[in-house]
């Protein structure tokens, strides 16, 4: 953080590339990394790790605030493109199409999906439970948004086993330790599709 602060983005991506070698999904990191990459221009790179984190956090206000910033960056530079290319177009009257350099566009940003709302009511309510120590309505809640999220839980890998490590952090809470080891069990399992 503090290279980034400092402007230092080669360092700093060092620090985060660092990070994402011993945790991949570390998201604080592939917010970082992207701010990296956003002020050395590089916006395809910056938006795919912000996309990462939106699959398993979809309303994170900042990382929202950087893809629209991104995505009016990208804008801005297709307007200067075809601003050059119309200045160049009329001073290379007489030149052959095959001589004009080609103009590459960027690639759709991809398709972010957003966790249904009920799942976000029940995970941000158990949330506040869990902060205010009532682990056992906690437990409740995020066993609600895992219910309810079960059908696109494909979709939503990340989020499936987040809600799943939050509900295994409040049956340690209440003791019950075997249900917390059978979450965390099945959060490895929906996150790397291994057989635990």
């Amino acid at each position: 953080m503090a290279y980034l602060k400092l402007k230092n983005h080669s360092a700093a991506l060092d620090d985060v590339n660092e990070v994402l070698r011993q945790e991949p999904d570390n998201r604080k990191a592939l917010h970082r990394r992207a701010q990296c990459f956003l002020a050395e221009g590089r916006y395809a790179e910056a938006e795919a790790d912000l996309v990462r984190v939106l699959e398993s956090e979809p309303n994170h206000s900042q990382v929202k605030a950087l893809l629209d910033e991104i995505r009016v960056k990208r804008e801005g530079e297709v307007k200067r493109k075809r601003v050059e290319i119309e200045e160049n177009g009329d001073e290379s009257e007489g030149e052959e199409c095959g001589d004009e350099s080609p103009v590459v566009s960027e690639p759709p940003p991809p398709k972010c999906l957003t966790l249904p709302d009920d799942v976000v009511a029940f995970k941000d309510n158990a949330t506040k439970a869990f902060k205010s120590g009532n682990f056992a309505r906690a437990l409740e809640l995020y066993s609600q948004a895992i219910e309810a999220l079960k059908p696109a839980c494909e979709d939503f890998k990340d989020a499936c086993a987040s809600l799943l490590n939050n509900r295994a952090a409040c049956h340690n809470k209440v003791g019950d330790c075997q249900s917390c080891i059978k979450d965390c069990t099945q959060g490895l399992r929906e996150l790397f599709a291994v057989v635990v």
